[in-house]
């Protein structure tokens, strides 16, 4: 797994407690040390009020991304308003239970188009930012 891989979590847990079915995942950073985790946000086919114009759309955090042009199966938007942070054995130990899984990586070209989206948001930390601008 690597920066721009998509994952899949049968059930995804967000911060709140809330599970949700079927939720794919984008790896935006992969740990350096023991002490990092992975850095991931959520892709969906939904679009509630998001622009279907391709590229970015940093100032409201997300990316849109046509089907025609990925391996999603249906018109997909990155969003980035929440950084999600997983340790390697979170990963580890969802993958065994075969609750994740990796679905594909995103051409190099289309990642660095997100990634470089991604770091011109004001809402994501500078932290994230820094970390994900190196993959």
């Amino acid at each position: 797994m690597n920066a721009g891989t998509v994952l899949l979590f049968k059930d995804f847990v967000f911060k709140d407690g809330e599970i949700s079915p079927q939720k794919l995942v984008l790896i935006l950073a992969i740990p350096q040390n023991k002490s990092q985790s992975y850095l991931c946000c959520l892709a969906t086919s939904q679009q509630h009020f998001k622009s279907s114009l391709l590229g970015c759309h940093y100032e409201n955090n997300y990316y849109y991304i046509d089907a025609r042009q990925s391996d999603f199966d249906k018109n997909t938007w990155i969003v980035f308003d929440k950084i999600y942070e997983f340790t390697f054995a979170k990963f580890l130990t969802e993958g065994l239970n075969k609750n994740l899984i990796n679905l594909f990586d995103l051409e190099p070209t289309l990642w660095h188009a997100v990634r470089n989206c991604i770091s011109k948001s004001e809402d994501v930390e500078i932290e994230y930012i820094e970390r994900i601008k190196k993959h």
